[in-house]
């Protein structure tokens, strides 16, 4: 509800909500992403853990954010952005929420060979920025991009195209 109340500009409502769980000891579950990686040493697919913390993903960062630009993408959902981690001064953070299926992405697509789909699972749900910003990237590298969220199973196909038919918009 927390993102619900600051998407529309309810702040109040947003704060009262953040009490409510303050009181309770609630704790929003942190986003998750699991991907599958070819094993250099086994050639099979493994799982890959992403956390926004991890160190090893920041050029993954930067990379997909260069790609987005380099694509015209312009971020469709400013609100989550701002809970999103900082970037450096003068750097732009097109990826938008800097959310770990981004970072999966970006890591997929420079390790896994270019003629496999990209399968990223989340434990939560894929934000519109995230959904937009995934379409992109799978019409501009041409991959099919599977990501299952908590609800939906998307398919982003080279034609820019989603399998849910942008229930999000």
């Amino acid at each position: 509800m927390r993102d619900v109340y600051m998407a529309a500009g309810r702040a109040d409502d947003m704060q009262r909500v953040l009490t409510v769980m303050s009181h309770r000891k609630l704790q929003k579950q942190d986003g998750i992403s699991q991907l599958e990686v070819l094993s250099a040493v086994s050639g099979k697919y493994q799982p890959l853990k992403v956390s926004v913390d991890d160190q090893r993903f920041v050029d993954d960062r930067r990379w997909i954010d260069n790609l987005l630009k380099s694509a015209g993408y312009v971020q469709t959902d400013a609100s989550l952005a701002e809970s999103a981690p900082a970037v450096e001064a003068g750097e732009e953070d097109l990826s938008g929420c800097g959310h770990t299926e981004m970072l999966a992405l970006a890591h997929a697509l420079r390790v896994n060979p270019k003629d496999r789909p990209i399968r990223i699972t989340k434990n939560v749900r894929v934000c519109l920025n995230c959904h937009e910003a995934t379409k992109c990237v799978a019409k501009v590298t041409g991959r099919d991009i599977y990501v299952r969220d908590a609800n939906v199973s998307h398919h982003c196909r080279p034609d820019g195209t989603c399998s849910c038919g942008d229930y999000w918009s």
